[in-house]
């Protein structure tokens, strides 16, 4: 138990926040104050948080360059262990919302074709894409891991969009396809 220093009321640890600068590792204040406290000044501690902001805006850059990486990894292997930890789980949820919504199930697949058709040129070896197609089923068979064809510059990327051509295609696991997502970096051969 421990005395709140603005409502005075005795509470259990659980109601204080943590705070590594006092002896005890606790707020001084109980939570229930200290929300009631930023609700009531929550204009004044906007503001107050703008223009430290503004003041130290080299602090914060340098701030967050350094710890972005650390914190991109930590959050990509989050991600990683969560959807391999959640794999039943997201497979029926996505089989519910495409049972609830057919058409935007058959939407999002004729806008893939509709891709692929527009990124099929002429001049594209449609026998040698369809040997690619044959090499991905009979390495899913040997291999006995799902395998699928990939785009190396994805059909429809946010900055480029690559064409359905032999040259663009290369077959993949799954799961790296899966972690690449619809990604494409230059500096990188994985494309991932």
């Amino acid at each position: 138990m421990k005395e709140c220093t603005k409502c005075g009321g005795m509470k259990p640890l659980e109601q204080f926040s943590r705070n590594k600068r006092t002896r005890d590792g606790l707020q001084p204040h109980c939570k229930a104050c200290c929300n009631a406290y930023s609700a009531a000044n929550k204009a004044r501690l906007a503001e107050n948080f703008r223009t430290w902001s503004e003041k130290n805006k080299e602090y914060l850059a340098e701030y967050h360059r350094a710890r972005y990486p650390a914190r991109k990894a930590r959050k990509a292997e989050t991600f990683r262990a969560w959807h391999a930890k959640n794999k039943a789980h997201r497979a029926e949820t996505y089989r519910a919302w495409a049972e609830a919504n057919p058409e935007r199930k058959l939407h999002q697949n004729a806008k893939r074709r509709a891709a692929r058709l527009h990124r099929l040129p002429p001049w594209a070896d449609l026998e040698e894409i369809k040997l690619i197609y044959r090499a991905r089923d009979v390495m899913t068979v040997m291999l006995g891991i799902p395998m699928v064809v990939d785009h190396d510059i994805p059909l429809q990327g946010r900055f480029v969009s690559g064409l359905h051509v032999p040259d663009n295609l290369r077959v993949l696991p799954y799961i790296e396809n899966a972690r690449k997502y619809n990604k494409f970096s230059l500096g990188d051969d994985s494309n991932g």
